[in-house]
């Protein structure tokens, strides 16, 4: 039970571990795409300034996808924290769980 306690304890600790990576190709092709439809939506509707208003969107959904990978980033420590808790809660679940007996099928072998 004590090596089973450590154990967990362990994998807390080195799930709880602070992961920073940069932000990748793919994270801002939503950025293109909002931008995109931004110049194309203001284009249609005839306005000016529409390279503007596009470039503008595209940097500021650039700079929340950085932002997301800032370990340092409130949203980030929350939604980690959270992670962390599910996962938690999930193995101290698992391990109060009792473990069900099976089931007889009704068919018994009585040689």
């Amino acid at each position: 039970m004590q090596t089973q306690l450590s154990l967990v304890i362990a994998g807390l600790f080195f799930t709880a571990a602070q992961v920073s990576a940069s932000a990748t190709a793919n994270e801002f092709v939503r950025c293109n795409q909002l931008a995109a439809a931004s110049l194309q939506q203001c284009e249609k509707a005839q306005q000016t300034g529409c390279n503007e208003v596009a470039a503008r969107l595209r940097q500021q959904c650039q700079t929340e996808v950085k932002q997301s990978h800032n370990p340092n980033d409130p949203k980030r420590k929350a939604r980690r924290a959270a992670e962390v808790k599910l996962q938690q809660q999930r193995q101290l679940e698992s391990a109060t769980t009792p473990v069900q007996p099976q089931q007889s099928s009704g068919i018994e072998s009585g040689h």
